[in-house]
């Protein structure tokens, strides 16, 4: 199938291309281009020496032709791409297909870390006919955080032509935080042993244990590697046309690993391995694991050491109040944004309060994909969301204002994913007909490996009943549109399209979140139980 016959593809031009170029400094910097096809842009890019180009192509053939253009393939459809992934970014550079151009921008701004620069062509139809939200939002974004210059008819002598009128749009992600994370001193010996006095915080033979394998597994490389190019020295007389076989080590995206992409690629997940056996899920949020794929990419000279793990380690919990104080903050944005009033063309809900988070709320867009298979929520995160937070970051937010613990089984996913089973029932061997079923309550029957059982359990019209058919034991699962209590602290319910609806718990948990964001964005909330209610001035009302 000839690679024109995709009807988004339009390679740009390389006088283009150059224009596009000028708009930003990309050398020595790292840059991604979410759109690859034959790789025509990332020539361009190349030509102006950037530390590293990242890239995307959905297309299988494309991705074929434009792999080798690239220093990494980062996944195939850049929709799904993680935003994680990309925190140390400094630009995208990209031509996305015409038909979907808003929806790929307004990814390329969610993902974009803050100080990116992007420069996107697009459809000028795009911006003038703004029918639709995702469009509306896409022009509230480009006024108020960047520009668009007409270029006209510039495919017209392309490789593949065409009239349409293409904008040139230029974005830059504003810093809001100039203190980074990590900006903190790490021990350059790769042979240091930490301290006796800092072994507290994780046992010391985890930590040896998750180095040597890393190390060891380095140094291994190298002889993998020498033992793969003898194999195809070896093998490669043998090929033949009907099929070649050749000995390589590849990432899940199907990059050739070379030693130094596999050691950052190793002591990406060598973290994560650290954070788990830390018991550290209160303390990553998303703002926490992008700080932590940047400082791995950026700092790659910090050798990955014992006496580093843990001053990471103390970094990371001796932070955890600053930084969740941030987190209220975002999450507190993240939630007023999509009032009906905000300055941002995005869904409304009249539930939710202009300056503060009102009892009740309403979370259109939520990063999680919810299957609803037999009627049940079966909630799995999806990275790729638009989503400024991760709905998880709210549980921990009032968790850390209200001092309890937070672990993983007070996720969102865990709420609903896992049913609860039920004991208090009848469980007869057999059919059992003549059993009473009284009124509130239900029968059901399962076979298992030819031993059939009767349940008569009292029925609860916010959950569906299910016999599993490993233990033969009932079960019941949360429904989709029932509110259910969530660690204490809020009620939440969701519904088909993905909505979440929340309400706190705890008028005074409502209180001290609303004041915590409050305190932190400078904002005076006046309360009629204060002797300042009558001095309204700029103060927003909170009760």
């Amino acid at each position: 199938m000839s690679i024109f016959n995709n009807k988004d593809f339009y390679p740009t031009p390389p006088d283009v291309a150059q224009m596009m170029l000028q708009q930003v400094n990309v050398t020595g910097k790292v840059v991604l281009e979410p759109s690859m096809g034959k790789g025509d842009l990332v020539d361009v890019i190349r030509s102006f020496s950037p530390k590293e180009i990242l890239g995307c192509e959905k297309s299988d053939e494309l991705r074929a032709i434009s792999r080798s253009k690239v220093d990494r393939v980062l996944t195939n459809d850049f929709l799904e791409l993680n935003k994680n992934d990309v925190s140390h970014i400094d630009c995208i550079i990209a031509n996305p297909p015409f038909s979907s151009g808003a929806k790929h921008l307004l990814k390329m701004w969610d993902i974009a870390p803050e100080g990116c620069e992007i420069v996107c062509l697009i459809n000028r139809n795009t911006l003038q006919l703004d029918y639709s939200k995702e469009r509306l939002e896409l022009n509230e974004v480009i006024k108020t955080y960047g520009t668009t210059t007409n270029l006209g008819e510039a495919f017209t002598t392309a490789e593949r032509k065409t009239h349409v009128e293409v904008s040139m749009v230029y974005l830059f992600k504003p810093i809001t935080d100039e203190e980074d994370l990590f900006d903190f001193y790490f021990d350059m010996d790769s042979q240091h042993e930490p301290n006796s006095d800092i072994e507290g915080i994780m046992p010391h033979n985890n930590v040896r244990e998750i180095v040597n394998r890393y190390v060891g597994a380095i140094k291994y490389f190298d002889e993998v590697n020498t033992a793969q190019k003898r194999m195809n020295a070896l093998i490669e007389p043998l090929n033949s046309s009907y099929g070649a076989i050749k000995f390589t080590a590849k990432d899940r995206d199907k990059n050739e690993f070379t030693y130094e992409s596999f050691r950052i690629e190793l002591q990406k997940n060598a973290w994560s391995v650290v954070f788990n056996k830390l018991g550290a899920e209160k303390y990553m949020t998303e703002s926490l694991k992008g700080d932590l794929n940047r400082f791995v990419e950026q700092q790659r000279n910090v050798p990955f050491t014992m006496s580093n793990i843990y001053k990471m380690l103390q970094l990371v919990i001796g932070t955890h109040g600053q930084r969740m104080e941030k987190v209220v903050v975002q999450v507190f944005d993240w939630l007023t944004e999509h009032h009906h009033g905000n300055r941002f063309q995005k869904e409304g809900w009249k539930t939710n309060s202009e300056y503060i988070v009102n009892e009740r709320f309403i979370i259109p867009y939520v990063p999680i994909d919810v299957n609803f298979s037999n009627g049940m929520p079966q909630i799995s995160y999806m990275p790729n969301h638009r989503a400024k937070a991760n709905i998880d970051d709210l549980m921990k937010a009032l968790c850390y204002l209200t001092g309890k613990e937070y672990t993983q089984k007070d996720s969102i996913r865990d709420l609903f994913n896992y049913g609860e089973l039920v004991e208090n029932c009848e469980v007869f061997d057999g059919v059992n007909k003549d059993a009473e079923v009284k009124e509130g309550y239900e029968r059901l029957e399962s076979t298992v490996y030819g031993a059939t059982k009767t349940f008569i359990y009292k029925k609860d019209p916010d959950y569906l009943y299910q016999i599993n058919n490993n233990s033969h034991q009932l079960y019941r699962y949360k429904r989709w549109g029932k509110w259910f209590n969530w660690n204490d602290l809020l009620d939440v319910r969701i519904y088909k399209k993905g909505t979440v609806h929340g309400r706190f718990r705890d008028k005074k948990v409502w209180k001290r979140f609303n004041q915590s964001a409050a305190k932190s964005k400078g904002f005076q909330l006046a309360s009629k139980f204060t002797s300042d209610y009558r001095a309204k001035g700029n103060e927003v009302t909170l009760f």
